[in-house]
């Protein structure tokens, strides 16, 4: 039986102003569909000053507080306002959730990175990682549902956290419809990004288990008159981690082949994707691993890692490689560029994969998750 007047409260922070994130599209997705599927329920969401979101609805409200202390808007200022709207059920995108407060409560945990990446084990990340698992902690155990985005991420949960594995339920990231199949305006947005050539793309954030490194090295490696030919774009907005790849972008000499777009607006991006060559993902460990599939969704042809839950995601419709091995990454980028069937056999079923994650089923099982979760004891 379907809950009618059911109040919801959604930490929105994820979006955030000349940011982008897989969960943050997430979000948004489940906003735009679910607001429209129950009318009945009231959509509460949180940000603070640098929230920033555009989608309207009647059934929709927003507060937004400032956030100068992270803990204390968490803790304190987010539990007051809980209880001020009468929140039937709070969801969170943070592994960090408000521990004290009478509403149900749903979590979503993407992946455990900080404390899985071995490229995150330094002694200067000690307290992070520490911080980043007591928290995961403690809200896996006040979650009366946690919620993760691949099968790959919740055996990661359920190893690292006694947690009752029907407490974990997947559900997975989608796909836009924005992202499909392009021709317009391509010319426009690649002289915006400083795009001059055909190109192989990379889109994501430059943390160091997205191993771009290893991109850079397999593309340095390709021959003279390739690289002459194909630009390697790498999109994401600029950080520490930008400069450290600029770097060495320059000390392998091919720093006139390599474009570091900054940050790319989201309406640009179905245009880059499908102006792209090839999308190369070469990234070491992904809760879920989107850009991949939003390039397929483009019909760019994809080559990405084997690891962790990207095989869950891609599958065949991909090219799916060792991440570590740089002339095999060379090697396949080639095989692609020059191989004319393949590229089509990759898009077409890129494309047909794609249609599989669609937005509408995604905040189905969502809506569903949060009635579910307000019918049950907690756990």
């Amino acid at each position: 039986m379907r809950i009618k007047d059911l109040k919801v409260g959604i930490d929105i922070r994820e979006l955030e102003r000349g940011k982008a994130t897989g969960i943050g599209q997430y979000l948004k997705d489940f906003l735009k569909v679910g607001a429209k599927h129950r009318h009945d329920w009231t959509f509460i969401l949180f940000g603070n000053q640098n929230t920033a979101i555009d989608l309207e609805a009647s059934n929709i409200q927003k507060i937004f507080f400032p956030e100068y202390f992270t803990v204390l808007w968490d803790q304190v200022q987010l539990p007051y306002y809980l209880s001020k709207e009468k929140i039937d059920i709070f969801l969170t995108p943070y592994f960090k959730a408000p521990l004290i407060s009478s509403c149900k409560l749903v979590v979503i945990i993407n992946d455990l990175i900080p404390i899985l990446s071995q490229e995150y084990k330094s002694l200067e990340r000690f307290c992070n990682r520490m911080y980043f698992r007591s928290l995961t902690h403690a809200s896996t155990l006040r979650a009366n549902k946690i919620i993760t985005i691949s099968n790959h991420s919740k055996i990661d949960i359920l190893k690292n956290f006694k947690t009752p594995e029907n407490k974990v339920e997947v559900i997975y990231l989608s796909v836009d419809g924005n992202y499909r199949p392009l021709n317009n305006n391509i010319d426009q947005v690649q002289i915006k990004y400083g795009i001059q050539k055909k190109y192989i793309l990379y889109f994501g954030n430059f943390n160091p288990h997205k191993n771009v490194k290893t991109l850079l090295k397999a593309y340095k490696d390709l021959p003279s008159e390739i690289k002459d030919e194909y630009q390697l774009v790498l999109g994401g907005r600029k950080d520490s981690y930008c400069n450290e790849l600029e770097d060495l972008a320059r000390q392998l000499e091919i720093e006139n082949h390599v474009i570091f777009t900054g940050f790319i607006m989201e309406e640009d991006l179905p245009n880059i994707y499908s102006a792209a060559s090839l999308f190369a993902f070469p990234s070491l460990y992904e809760g879920f691993g989107l850009p991949p599939l939003e390039a397929m969704a483009c019909g760019t042809p994809v080559i990405a890692s084997n690891a962790t839950s990207l095989p869950e995601v891609v599958g065949d419709a991909g090219i799916l490689i060792d991440p570590t091995n740089i002339p095999e990454f060379t090697k396949t980028i080639l095989t692609v560029l020059f191989d004319k069937e393949l590229r089509i056999k990759l898009r077409e079923k890129g494309l047909l994969r794609a249609k599989r994650f669609s937005v509408h089923k995604t905040a189905s099982d969502i809506l569903d998750l949060l009635e579910r979760a307000v019918c049950q004891q907690k756990n």
